[in-house]
């Protein structure tokens, strides 16, 4: 079974709340050196992880925890949980309640963390030349969004 990426990329003004940047990279191709350098995730190289498992931050935006989470409802359609599954998941240590009885962090989900541009700048570096260049087009989102005068963090996490 594979190991994919998953993150945001927040942005706020100084002293301000972070909020969704309005760029975001859809979807990141999976490069097994990138996710060692930058999180420690499938590090069989050894390398030394720049952000490894900081945890979601505690100021991180509405969006990044809704992205986070899987809605409970009694539905049993695609991209929900019953709450019974969600107790379960809760009890064995697999979860936890974003807001009681309405979200649960999705189990599959591990290694939360975040980096800052520049810290992005080097896992990218350390991890080799040859990537897909989605991984240099969240690097520019984020120096744009610098440049307009905003904090940037990329928050992510990996999925089983």
């Amino acid at each position: 079974m594979g190991c994919d990426i998953h993150g945001i990329i927040e942005q706020r003004k100084p002293g301000g709340n972070w909020t969704k940047c309005p760029a975001q990279i859809e979807r990141l191709i999976r490069d097994y050196a990138i996710f060692a350098s930058l999180g420690g995730a499938r590090n069989f190289q050894g390398l030394e992880p720049i952000a490894s498992r900081r945890g979601l931050p505690s100021d991180a935006c509405h969006d990044t925890h809704m992205e986070n989470c899987v809605y409970v409802s009694e539905s049993g359609k695609d991209e929900t949980v019953t709450l019974v599954r969600a107790e379960e998941w809760i009890s064995r240590g697999y979860s936890k309640w974003h807001r009681e009885g309405v979200f649960v962090t999705n189990p599959d989900w591990h290694s939360h963390s975040w980096c800052t541009t520049e810290e992005l700048k080097e896992a990218l570096a350390r991890a080799g030349d040859s990537h897909d260049e989605r991984y240099l087009y969240l690097v520019h989102i984020m120096e744009y969004a610098e440049l307009l005068g905003h904090e940037c963090r990329f928050v992510f996490w990996f999925d089983n």
